[in-house]
Parts: structure tokens; C-alpha cells; sequence
């Protein structure tokens, strides 16, 4: 069986060199970061605000641009957006900043962070959280950017019905959401829940992320720094990844994976790792849709 050339990138941790959020993104020129991606043969990638600031400050978006396209790279995303309830000088700065980087590079999206805890919470979205995430909603129409939300385990927003009361209350073209298998299966949902709650036009990015069973271990520190390959998790996300296709979603397909482990791999082995992974958890989890067709 003949499968597509599958549409991959990624996202802005798997590439950094770096275990994940809770640690220091190394110094690594940027340049050579492109070049294992290119060499890997990803369709994008993912970048963080450090690697936005650097961009800024160094090359100019417009050369970053070139240099991505020059290398194939089509498809570009932000992250991560977060704090942005806060009334705070560097938080606007970082809105400000990233914004006109997603407008300048023609980014797809910008990751938006809800309020993360330690581990799972009973806190949900109040009137202010709304109100702010609506500001900034309308703030990314008027700039022709959009946000991709991301519902999170050990945050206010942990599934797919608090994200979709959200997206009831604010009516913005520009806000939609990000979905993370590692999340979605860390929270319990269902692929029915994906068909119940969230339609396909709201749906902004995708990110492949397997599951590593740690029982000792915060649900904060896992998702940042334990992240398993795609097709080595713990917990079955093959499900997530049928769902999405049968209701319209064809990619790009994100690919999130952080570890002590990754950190010390070579970049270029690290990235053809977990490319391959990925594409072996799509055919596999696709084989029997596309059978039928």
C-alpha cells in the first residue's frame, strides 16, 4: 500500500537540543538546527520565543524566511504564549514580539498557553481569563495571525468541553485550538469526544507526542521533560490520530518529543528518530481507514 508524503514538523522543543520547558534552551546556532532539520527531511518547524529573539536580534525575519523556504521548509509555528492574563510590561512585550514575528514570517499559528499547575486542578476558566484571551483573540485578527489554544492535563483548560465552552463564549476567526495527544490521552478524552465537541475548522495544529508511564513524577514535570517517540507510548493514541483524519484533519502533523535522553543524541539522529517514529504511528494508525478507500 502506497502511503502520502506525509507533511511533519518539529515543534519547537523536539529540535532545540534541549530536554524541554523546564530547562534552559541551548546555545546552538540556529543555522545548524536548519540544516538538521533540512537534512532530515521535515516540511517545517516549530519555533520558540527564544529562537523568535534571536531571529529578531540576528538575521531579520525576512532572511529567516528565505532561509527556510530556500531549505523547504513551508510551514512555520510559534510558541509558546503564555501569562498573557497578567497586566505585566514584559508579558505585553512578549505579545507585542510575537505577533509581528507570526505576521513577518507567515507563521500558521501561535501557541497559546492556558494556566498550568503542578498536577490535575478543579480550576476552570473565570471571567477574567476569558476576557483576556479574548483581547488578545482580537488583537491577532487585526494583525491576520491565528492562536492556537492548547487544552493541557494540569491546567484550567484540561479537554475538549472546557475548550469548547471557551470557544462559545468568544467569537474570534482567529482563536482555535491545538491538539496534543499527549494531553488528550494523559486527560482521559475520547476520539468520540473529539467528533462531540470540536469541529474540524477549529481545529489549528496537531501535535504527535507518545506517553511514558511516570507514576513519581509531577504531571507538569512529565509533559515537559517526558515526552515518549510517537509510536512508543505507553498509552494509545493511535485512536486520536484516526479520529482526526477521518473527520478532515490531513496535517501538518507536529511531532513533540522531550527527554533527558533526547537531549544528549545528536540533533540529526534525534530528528530522523523521531520522524520515523511518527510516520510509522500514521500508517499504522491510518491502515485500516485508508483500506476502506
Amino acid at each position: 500500500m502506497l502511503f502520502p508524503a506525509w507533511n511533519l514538523l518539529p515543534s519547537g522543543w523536539t529540535w532545540a537540543g534541549t530536554a524541554g520547558p523546564l530547562d534552559s534552551q541551548k546555545s546552538t546556532n540556529l543555522t545548524d538546527r536548519l540544516d538538521a532539520v533540512e537534512s532530515t527531511s521535515w516540511n517545517g518547524v516549530g519555533l520558540l520565543y527564544p529562537d523568535i529573539l534571536k531571529i529578531r536580534e540576528g538575521c531579520g525575519y525576512e532572511m529567516f524566511a528565505n532561509m527556510c523556504r530556500s531549505k523547504k521548509l513551508a510551514h512555520i509555528e510559534i510558541e509558546l504564549l503564555t501569562e498573557w492574563w497578567k497586566t505585566d510590561s514584559d508579558i505585553s512585550r512578549q505579545e507585542s514580539i510575537m505577533l509581528d514575528a507570526a505576521k513577518k514570517l507567515g507563521a500558521a499559528h501561535i501557541k497559546v498557553s492556558p494556566k498550568i499547575s503542578e498536577t490535575r486542578t478543579t480550576e476552570r476558566p473565570d471571567r477574567s481569563f476569558i476576557d483576556a484571551l479574548e483581547r488578545i483573540a482580537h488583537l491577532a485578527e487585526d494583525a491576520s495571525v491565528k492562536l492556537a489554544l492548547e487544552p493541557m492535563a494540569m491546567s484550567n483548560v484540561p479537554d475538549l468541553e472546557s475548550a469548547r465552552q471557551i470557544l462559545d463564549r468568544i467569537s474570534s476567526p482567529s482563536l482555535g485550538l491545538l491538539l496534543d495527544t499527549w494531553h488528550l490521552g494523559i486527560s482521559g478524552v475520547s476520539s468520540n469526544e473529539i467528533r462531540r465537541f470540536i469541529d474540524i475548522s477549529e481545529i489549528f495544529a496537531v501535535e504527535l507526542s507518545g506517553i511514558a508511564r511516570t507514576p513519581n513524577m509531577s504531571l507538569r514535570k512529565a509533559s515537559a521533560s517526558f515526552r515518549a517517540l510517537p509510536d512508543r507510548s505507553d498509552i494509545q493514541i493511535e485512536q486520536f490520530v484516526s479520529t482526526l483524519n477521518q473527520i478532515g484533519w490531513t496535517g501538518p502533523w507536529a511531532v513533540e518529543v522531550m527527554s533527558p535522553q533526547s537531549a544528549n543524541e545528536p540533533l540529526e539522529d534525534f530528528l530522523r528518530e523521531c520522524r520515523s517514529a511518527a510516520i510509522r504511528l500514521l500508517e499504522f494508525a491510518l491502515a485500516p481507514y485508508r483500506m476502506k478507500n
